[in-house]
């Protein structure tokens, strides 16, 4: 790789500057074939703000070269980098905080491979947020551009709604988990109580908001059931009780947030059940909430 610095000697302003400098460096360098932003940054005016990150794929004739760290100190100052696995086998990512906060996602790949990874159901909903060639020296990310934007209408889908056996036992996982909460609550397990409450059962949680909001066609927006931009898409009345189901690291505070937990989850799993038709009912949750409420009572 050269060994010409391309400013790096002041942090950026802004993430402008710091594409500029990764352009600058990767004209400066042969075996980089292509460079594109994808995700959110790769529409100018869009959804990115202030807090979002920098992703990158950059097509370069051995991806490994790029896993190591020295390069980046030719586009700026990295305070801390890794390298951890991407959702497409076989696809690594090089993570970089630069100095002044930066944060940036490269994703180093071989000649040829692009299309296949936008491909990747585990992607492609990243890869049509935004997808934005920059450097394109032998077609390969035009092609994969027109590729994406063919099928641009897939990223704005809501996620499909569950059949009625999965339904059912989401339920039936959340009111079990609530129950081996309130136990490790009442034994004086308060972190495990807490990983609980805050941990797997607002995963549960989650998934029957973005269910609910897409049976009862309450959602404000795109429906993300990675809970991105949940504040933007969720039924405002969902947003405002969630602080509720939040715990300090208290019994008190932990047992009332895993009741109020346990009330919106049961509420949107009946409006869920009702709006997509299935027979299974919640009426399950009402032994195990009443069991949670009186077993919390005499903590």
């Amino acid at each position: 790789m050269s060994n010409v610095t391309v400013g790096a000697d002041a942090p950026p302003q802004d993430f402008n500057e710091l594409l500029e400098r990764f352009t600058a460096w990767a004209e400066g360098e042969p075996d980089v074939r292509g460079l594109a932003v994808f995700g959110s940054r790769a529409v100018p005016g869009g959804i990115a703000d202030e807090w979002s990150d920098l992703d990158l794929i950059l097509v370069v004739r051995e991806p490994s070269r790029l896993l190591e760290p020295r390069w980046l100190h030719e586009v700026g100052t990295p305070w801390v980098s890794l390298v951890h696995a991407s959702p497409v086998p076989g696809v690594e990512v090089l993570q970089v905080l630069f100095e002044g906060g930066f944060d940036v996602d490269v994703v180093p790949v071989p000649p040829g491979a692009v299309a296949a990874i936008a491909g990747d159901p585990a992607m492609a909903a990243v890869f049509e947020q935004g997808f934005r060639p920059v450097i394109d020296r032998d077609g390969e990310l035009a092609e994969a551009s027109a590729a994406l934007g063919n099928r641009a209408d897939v990223a704005h889908d809501a996620p499909p709604l569950p059949d009625e056996a999965e339904f059912a036992s989401t339920v039936r996982d959340f009111l079990f988990q609530c129950a081996w909460a309130t136990k490790k609550l009442r034994r004086g397990e308060l972190w495990m109580a807490h990983a609980d409450c805050d941990g797997y059962l607002k995963e549960l949680l989650l998934r029957m908001i973005a269910w609910h909001a897409g049976a009862t066609g309450a959602a404000r927006g795109r429906i993300r059931a990675d809970g991105r931009y949940l504040e933007w898409w969720a039924p405002q009345h969902v947003v405002d009780r969630l602080p509720g189901t939040f715990a300090r690291y208290d019994a008190n505070d932990l047992a009332g947030a895993l009741e109020a937990t346990m009330a919106l989850f049961r509420e949107l799993a009946t409006a869920t059940a009702e709006a997509a038709g299935f027979a299974e009912s919640v009426g399950e949750a009402d032994q195990v909430s009443s069991w949670v409420v009186g077993t919390l009572a005499g903590r």
